[in-house]
């Protein structure tokens, strides 16, 4: 989790650097979330068919292996955009195998009624890599363009030796149903569509998704006359938001009720992007996503708890495919568009167009039966 939040600034500031281009720094981008909505689907029946432990080792070596041969390329000065979009590929391959593949594990290894607070330190742990990792990002990509790469790299390492480590098992045993493919997808996406909540909770979650935060702000902040290092302090500023919404999701998710949290999430992302679009201070700007950042690990808490608590082992992988296919899809061609859009028109232009993209799906959200009326069931499970 540190390394990847190193490169999620590097990999636009070198672009940047290289080209001077926010629609190609945006493109990289897509192509890195790409496999979150191509191959997600084929990964969950990959993830069910086969054993977990042995799939993530595999993952985090070649995770390790593209990062270490950008660092390469660039240590001896012949990096061209086409490796970086290889690699940004590859990496965006395993990151989304191994999140398909680990919310099976999580299931197995956490007790039924500790899976929404399960999910929420999960959560943590991604922000608390993330309030060193920008920094640290923009720090070592001042330092050297290649470091931040070769340093994701080890970190690729150092979670295949605590993979080999653990002891217990990560997945049931699994009969031999004889389907193909085709039908193991068609039996998850039934499964998943058959419950509107969950259904119509993601179909929402993939509006917001497809803002690419990372990207905005970084150009926000380039334009603002931010250097890198500032850059990567206001970055860790939206991890110091999540690990906050991680301590308090177990709270929260006790007293405010299901409607709020789900559709209410998308509605502080739509008032942080207006807001975002009148910031003249750097700084700032990483204070308004640390806002954004707090509701997620609640939403998390309920809607992936929920989800998590009612699965069978057997469809773990394929539901969490057709979870990440849905929450995702989007997202795949958001920086590509915004990239586009700060090109073709001004920042602050860019910024209010998305934030009333995310009022629209707010909207969307709040009049949904389903997410009005949720089961019973999710806030004592979630």
């Amino acid at each position: 989790m540190l390394g990847t939040q190193l490169t999620a600034v590097a990999f636009p500031l070198l672009v940047l650097d290289l080209t001077g281009s926010p629609f190609r720094a945006g493109l990289v981008g897509t192509v890195g979330l790409a496999p979150m909505a191509l191959l997600s689907l084929p990964f969950g029946v990959v993830a069910d068919r086969i054993d977990r432990r042995w799939a993530l080792v595999c993952s985090n070596i070649v995770g390790a292996l593209a990062l270490l041969s950008m660092g390469v390329v660039i240590w001896i000065d012949e990096v061209t955009y086409g490796h970086i979009l290889a690699v940004a590929f590859v990496v965006g391959c395993v990151t989304t195998f191994v999140r398909i593949a680990e919310e099976g594990v999580i299931a197995q290894v956490v007790p039924r009624q500790q899976l929404g607070e399960a999910v929420s330190q999960n959560v943590a742990r991604e922000h608390a890599a993330g309030l060193l990792g920008p920094a640290l990002g923009g720090i070592t990509f001042a330092a050297s363009r290649a470091l931040p790469f070769v340093i994701d790299a080890l970190t690729y390492l150092c979670s295949l030796a605590a993979m080999l480590g653990i002891r217990t098992r990560f997945q049931e045993e699994r009969p031999q149903t004889g389907a193909t493919p085709w039908e193991e997808v068609r039996e998850a996406v039934q499964w998943l569509w058959r419950r509107p909540f969950l259904r119509d909770s993601l179909l929402l979650v993939a509006g917001s998704n497809f803002v690419p935060t990372y990207l905005l702000v970084i150009v926000a902040a380039t334009d603002l006359g931010a250097s890198p290092a500032v850059i990567g302090v206001v970055l860790a500023l939206y991890s110091v938001g999540g690990l906050a919404g991680s301590a308090a999701a177990p709270w929260l998710r006790r007293r405010i009720p299901v409607p709020v949290v789900v559709s209410g999430a998308v509605w502080v992302d739509a008032a942080v992007f207006l807001a975002l679009a009148f910031v003249g201070e750097p700084l700032l700007l990483g204070v308004l996503i640390a806002v954004t950042a707090f509701v997620g690990p609640v939403w998390d808490a309920v809607v992936v708890g929920y989800r998590l608590s009612i699965t069978p082992d057997r469809l773990q992988g394929r539901v969490a495919s057709v979870d990440w296919f849905l929450s995702v899809s989007l997202s795949a061609i958001g920086p590509l568009v915004a990239g586009y859009l700060l090109e073709t028109i001004d920042t602050r232009d860019t910024l209010l167009a998305v934030a009333g993209l995310l009022a629209v799906f707010a909207a969307l959200g709040s009049a949904a039966p389903s997410l009005r009326r949720p089961p019973a069931s999710v806030s004592q499970r979630g």
